[in-house]
C-alpha cells in the first residue's frame, strides 16, 4: 500500500508541469473562430478535464486563532471559453465553467490558539466531506 502511494504522489508531482486536459477544436488551445472579419471576431475551444488535487488554506481569525485545513479533491470540469473582438480595439474573453462533479473525501481542520493572545493553550481539530454535483 506505501508503494502505490509513493508512486501515485511521484506520477502526480511528473504531470504537474504538464498541461492536463483535453480541448477542442484544436488541442493547444487556441481559439477556433466561426466568425473573423476585419471588424468582428467570434472564437470559442472547449477545454475538459478530470483528475485529483490536494488543497492548503490557513489564516490567521481576528479572535488570534489560526486555521488550518488540508484536503484531497477529485474532481471533473467543462470550461467553453468564448472570445469577442470589434473593430480590433476591444477583445472580451468569457469562460463559463460546469463541474460535473467534486468530491473532496477527507479534510482535515485544525484550529488554534496563538500562544502571544495569552488566552492559554486550545487546540481543536475537525474532518469534514463534501460531494458537489452538477455546478454551474
Amino acid at each position: 500500500m506505501n508503494k502505490a502511494l509513493v508512486i501515485a504522489a511521484l506520477l502526480g508531482a511528473v504531470s504537474a508541469s504538464n498541461n492536463q486536459g483535453w480541448f477542442y477544436p484544436n488541442s493547444d488551445n487556441t481559439y477556433d473562430y466561426l466568425i473573423k472579419s476585419d471588424y468582428f471576431g467570434l472564437g470559442y475551444y472547449l477545454q475538459a478535464d478530470a483528475g485529483y488535487s490536494t488543497f492548503y488554506y490557513s489564516r490567521i481569525l481576528p479572535t488570534d486563532q489560526q486555521k488550518e485545513a488540508y484536503g484531497l479533491q477529485l474532481y471533473s470540469f467543462v470550461d467553453l471559453n468564448i472570445k469577442v473582438e470589434l473593430a480590433g480595439v476591444y477583445h472580451d474573453r468569457m469562460i463559463f465553467s460546469f463541474i460535473p462533479f467534486s468530491i473532496v473525501p477527507y479534510v482535515q481542520g485544525i484550529k488554534w490558539d496563538r500562544l502571544e493572545a495569552g488566552n492559554g493553550l486550545h487546540f481543536y481539530a475537525k474532518g469534514e466531506k463534501y460531494v458537489d454535483l452538477g455546478l454551474f
